[in-house]
């Protein structure tokens, strides 16, 4: 879409805004992902950050519960499971 040189951007509303922090996006921001999401580049990363950490805690939790399986009992293993799930918030 072509706008004349008079045309002020701010007089346009913005294409779209993103879900999480509502800032206004435009072009090709402005496109939801392959999860339907429409977010900006920051927040997009931020939450990709969040799951890698997620993946990576989960990954070292269950390293943890094995080698605690080796030494204590199930119960023992259990109520250190929990208090780090809850610890850690996964």
């Amino acid at each position: 879409m072509l706008h004349s040189i008079m045309d002020d951007p701010q007089d346009r509303s913005a294409e779209a805004y993103c879900q999480h922090c509502k800032a206004e996006l435009w072009g090709g921001g402005a496109e939801p992902d392959y999860e339907g999401k429409t977010l900006c580049s920051q927040c997009r990363e931020d939450i990709a950050d969040t799951e890698h950490r997620k993946e990576m805690i989960t990954a070292v939790l269950e390293a943890v519960d094995q080698e605690n399986k080796k030494y204590l009992s199930d119960d023992v293993c259990t109520v250190i499971w929990n208090r780090l799930v809850a610890k850690f918030g996964i």
